[in-house]
């Protein structure tokens, strides 16, 4: 889920901050990017394979091990059997929870291969990362750690609230209130300039309106005094 990020920005439609670079050395800006990432996701891959192929030879399939069991256990093939998809099933059936994060993760995917930020690729994979723990919803803050890295590398802390809800659910909380605030505070920072947007019309407002009212009264604003009390 990860590796995907380390393209980020491939499909931008003019990537120019790798111009300069890319220029001077013959390279479209586009191909300049797309072969950094590239050249991490095989070293990546074949460190796995490395790592794996050992094993493979030995074992053969059994290599995977309890793998099928294990996401069968924990309910990841059947949403309704344990506290996996909680933020899906709140508005989807059960039987869609897969089907939908499966859609869900392609179109972050996207967003990031087209919208990522070249130079800050970890807060690509962040993204990624942390769109799939809010959408599994997994019960093991351990499972955790590599988001939490990659807050840590991106400068968004507020990704760090998805470890705690695994926390939570693992300690015997209830999964869907932890997941939906995790998923909440995640939220705050692209709503931001949103928020700023709606909000400044109504400062605008309530400034003119203000403005008015003292000039009105000849002088600056004061809140009116009842008769009979006491001048301040």
């Amino acid at each position: 889920i990860t590796l995907p990020a380390l393209l980020s920005g491939a499909l931008a439609a003019s990537p120019a901050r790798a111009a300069p670079h890319a220029a001077a050395h013959g390279v479209s800006p586009r191909g300049r990017v797309v072969r950094s990432g590239l050249v991490g996701v095989v070293v990546a891959l074949g460190v796995v394979v490395a790592a794996y192929l050992p094993y493979v030879l030995g074992s053969r399939g059994s290599v995977l091990g309890y793998l099928s069991g294990y996401l069968t256990e924990e309910g990841y093939d059947e949403a309704g059997a344990r506290d996996r998809y909680v933020l899906l099933r709140l508005l989807l059936p059960d039987a869609w929870a897969l089907p939908a994060t499966v859609v869900a993760l392609a179109a972050v995917l996207v967003h990031v291969l087209r919208n990522g930020d070249q130079d800050r690729r970890e807060r690509g994979a962040l993204l990624l990362t942390g769109a799939a723990f809010l959408l599994l919803t997994p019960g093991y803050p351990w499972y955790a750690l590599l988001p939490v890295a990659l807050a840590a590398l991106a400068g968004q802390p507020e990704w760090l609230g998805v470890a705690a809800a695994g926390a939570v659910v693992y300690l015997g909380g209830p999964a869907t209130p932890a997941y939906a605030a995790a998923a909440l505070l995640c939220l705050v920072r692209p709503l931001q300039p949103f928020a700023r947007h709606f909000a400044q019309p109504f400062a605008q407002r309530l400034s003119r309106r203000v403005r008015a009212r003292s000039g009105r009264a000849g002088g600056p604003w004061r809140p009116r005094r009842r008769p009979g009390a006491p001048a301040r």
